[in-house]
């Protein structure tokens, strides 16, 4: 099957935007896209800005050029526990006779697993690290069911079940070095895996009677490579500045054949996402001498993403999406032998909406608004590293109803929780 219907649809499945879920003639509830994880505890905890600030295993993740502050072999692991709700709203005139029931899944997942070993311990430090990261979590699980009449006796009962499971994975191989006094360099190599299997199945009870609308169930699996360069300069002793600059990439999709509840069987081509550059630039202000500040900022050019495919319809229709990110960490010591790091970020979070109304050529791309806020902290002893953090973020998004000819509006509300726990060992 081709066309651009489907290929954007597949693109859509992996990272983008998952496609609408379509609940009878009278409303339209979507699934938000995945969201990028794998930063960890410290980053969560001060609001994922950590591109100045980067100096230990987890700099794979931040800003690879972090990693040439370290002289000891270092191992890290750290894992993330995600809850939350999703709440679409019905429309004034749908509130009057009906009702709507939703529930989601909670997920523990890894984050990041890691070792850091020093190359070299001459003046220009050369340290090296490989890390099997989280990059973007593809694991969701949504029940709904819309009630119209009374809830103990119907007269339709509508009920979905949605489900994804998966998730992108890196296996990153880092170097970083300091190239001349007070500026650090690092590469991230990043081979990219992971695979995506989605079930979804739509009830509906009308008159006593039950009867199953759809139900369908796919795997994808996919793969691609990409390139991370990051910077960092000390400005003054208490200023740091820092980049990173994700090189353009592929990231390819085998699609399967897909079987319906009918037997039917329809086979998707196998597609190729073209990323474009992506770029974070931070900076990290030591007020005191116990209190850190770090600022980031994150553009993402969704709207130049395209699809590599066999036809010459190659657009997606997403809008760019920028997110702030602030946090501040203040230290305690405990004693001679351990500290107590105390966290607080917020940030802005941001996601690409699908939206696409083939009669509106100015109805193109969306974004989904949200802000999340964050705390934590640690225990670091000489040897070893405990954090823990958490993020609550709340997004909302207001959006059209694409498959009903007068676009009716419609809101949906986000809740998600993220805890992250880890340790940090030296070796």
């Amino acid at each position: 099957m081709t066309g651009p219907v489907n290929r954007i649809y597949l693109s859509l499945l992996l990272i983008l935007a998952i496609p609408c879920i379509i609940v009878g003639q009278e409303f339209t509830i979507s699934h938000f896209t995945p969201e990028a994880v794998g930063y960890g505890s410290r980053a969560l905890a001060m609001g994922n800005a950590c591109i100045a600030l980067a100096n230990d295993a987890n700099s794979i993740a931040c800003n690879p050029a972090g990693l040439a502050h370290i002289y000891d072999s270092q191992a890290a692991l750290y894992g993330r526990f995600t809850f939350g709700s999703l709440n679409p709203h019905l429309t004034a005139s749908q509130a009057r006779d009906a009702t709507l029931e939703t529930n989601t899944k909670s997920y523990l997942l890894p984050e990041f697993i890691g070792i850091i070993f020093p190359l070299s311990t001459s003046e220009r430090n050369v340290v090296g690290g490989i890390a099997v990261r989280h990059n973007y979590n593809l694991n969701s699980s949504h029940q709904f069911k819309y009630v119209k009449g009374d809830p103990s006796a119907p007269d339709v009962l509508r009920e979905i079940e949605d489900n994804s499971e998966g998730g992108i994975y890196s296996l990153s191989a880092s170097v970083g070095t300091t190239i001349i006094t007070n500026v650090n360099v690092g590469l991230n190599f990043n081979f990219f895996a992971g695979q995506q299997k989605i079930s979804y199945t739509e009830k509906l009870t009308e008159n006593q009677i039950e009867e199953i609308i759809a139900s369908t169930s796919s795997e994808y699996k996919f793969s691609g490579f990409a390139i991370d360069l990051g910077v960092q300069a000390r400005l003054h002793e208490r200023v740091n500045m820092g980049f990173v600059v994700s090189t353009p990439y592929t990231l390819k999709l085998v699609s399967p054949t897909i079987e319906s509840e009918s037997g039917e069987q329809t086979k998707y081509d196998d597609i190729g996402l073209k990323l474009p550059l992506f770029l974070s630039v931070g900076t990290g202000i030591k007020i005191t001498d116990k209190l850190t500040c770090a600022l980031d900022f994150r553009w993402y050019a969704w709207s130049r993403v395209t699809i590599d495919s066999t036809t010459d319809d190659n657009e997606i229709d997403l809008a760019d999406v920028n997110s702030f990110h602030l946090g501040f960490e203040y230290i305690f010591n405990l004693d001679n032998k351990s500290v107590m790091p105390v966290r607080l970020g917020i940030h802005s979070a941001p996601r690409p909406a699908y939206q696409f109304n083939p009669d509106n050529a100015d109805f193109r791309g969306d974004r989904i608004n949200g802000t999340a806020l964050c705390v934590g902290l640690g225990i670091h002893f000489n040897t070893v590293m405990l954090d823990i953090s958490a993020q609550y973020c709340i997004s909302n998004y207001n959006g059209k109803n694409l498959f009903s000819d007068s676009l009716s509006t419609w809101e949906i509300n986000e809740r998600r929780t993220a805890v992250v726990i880890g340790t940090i060992v030296k070796l």
